[in-house]
């Protein structure tokens, strides 16, 4: 068997929510003009590590693409991926026009919801009580199951915890997922 995958592959549809922008155009505009988008990390306190730079998507506003009462149950990882999900949809013109059933989801990062996990932790240690929704997208494959949930996907829902290589490894990895080979994925 050949490590190398030979099969074509096509990109349809691009959604990226960054430092650079909050969609492909605005991000692929800033890394032509050669922008720098490391900053002093503002998300948590970093006054006692030696690392404070990071490459926050500072620019993002949730509330833009989904309603506050859905907000308050999605962590800001979730938002960020889902917002993503929905520009590369739209660019490739194809919600509702797929088989969901070869459909999946393949996504790398290095941790879950942790700031849903951390404010749920701070909250149940404070008032003794918290909200279990509040930990959905603390796994890491919370995250790719509201892309499941939002556009139908009946697939594999792929999630690759590898550090700084997971992004990598999510593209590496989903091409060996033929869905017509895997039964076992049809409902």
């Amino acid at each position: 068997m050949s490590a190398v995958f030979t099969d074509p592959m096509w990109i349809t549809g691009v959604g990226i929510v960054s430092a650079l922008g909050n969609d492909f155009e605005s991000f692929s505009a800033g890394l032509r003009r050669g922008e720098d988008a490391a900053r002093r990390i503002s998300a948590f306190d970093v006054s006692a590590v030696t690392g404070r730079l990071g490459c926050e998507a500072l620019d993002f506003d949730p509330t833009v693409h989904f309603p506050r009462r859905k907000l308050r149950r999605m962590d800001r990882g979730s938002c960020l991926l889902l917002a993503a999900v929905r520009e590369a949809m739209t660019q490739a013109g194809s919600r509702g026009s797929y088989d969901p059933e070869r459909c999946a989801v393949s996504l790398g990062s290095t941790l879950g919801g942790m700031i849903s996990a951390t404010e749920y932790y701070d909250r149940l240690c404070k008032t003794g009580k918290g909200y279990a929704t509040r930990l959905m997208d603390y796994p890491l494959y919370g995250a790719g199951a509201r892309v499941c949930a939002e556009y139908g996907f009946l697939g594999p829902n792929l999630a690759f915890s590898t550090a700084c290589s997971s992004a990598n490894v999510a593209m590496g990895a989903f091409p060996k997922y033929d869905m017509t080979a895997f039964p076992v994925f049809q409902p």
